[in-house]
């Protein structure tokens, strides 16, 4: 893994079957989200995700636009990455566009936002030490994807003081 040379870069390694992996289980629930735990290892700037925890059917409310997955999920997905001597590093979901969607909006076609967390992606993860993966699957044809998957790191939360 090469070394970060600036002190706030993270260098990340993703096993890219879990890429593939995960590019054709948001296939599966398209044009719902799809959505499973990194588990992987971190030390320092340097992260390492070498496996994905899948949340159980029934822990999972998902729309088009949306999804919610029950909070005893989090703990088994760390008790999955325990058992294989891993840690849980971060989440990944997909953000799916519809062909018809596409034709209405030619930017969500270039991609240009569509990978950006929403403001609730931002306000629901885990920790500052967070991971998110955000898996864009656009329909540019009935039944044909462009698939493409981009990582956005830790963050630590801001709250303005509006009486200073």
């Amino acid at each position: 893994m090469a070394k970060p040379n600036k002190p706030y870069t993270i260098s990340l390694s993703v096993n890219p079957t879990c890429i593939k992996q995960f590019e054709k289980h948001g296939k599966e629930k398209f044009p719902n989200e799809a959505a499973a735990f990194l588990i992987g290892t971190s030390k320092g700037h340097s992260i390492s995700i070498e496996e994905l925890y899948y949340p159980s059917i029934s822990s999972i409310k998902a729309t088009n636009s949306s999804f919610e997955v029950d909070y005893s999920e989090e703990d088994n997905a760390k008790k999955y990455a325990e058992e294989l001597g891993l840690k849980l590093i971060g989440d990944i979901h997909t953000h799916p566009w519809e062909f018809w969607q596409l034709k209405v909006n030619k930017s969500l076609l270039l991609g240009e936002v569509a990978h950006q967390p929403s403001e609730t992606d931002w306000n629901d993860r885990y920790g500052i030490d967070w991971i998110t993966g955000i898996t864009l699957i656009r329909e540019v044809r009935r039944g044909s994807f462009k698939i493409s998957t981009r990582f956005w790191g830790p963050t630590i939360p801001i709250i303005l003081n509006k009486n200073a």
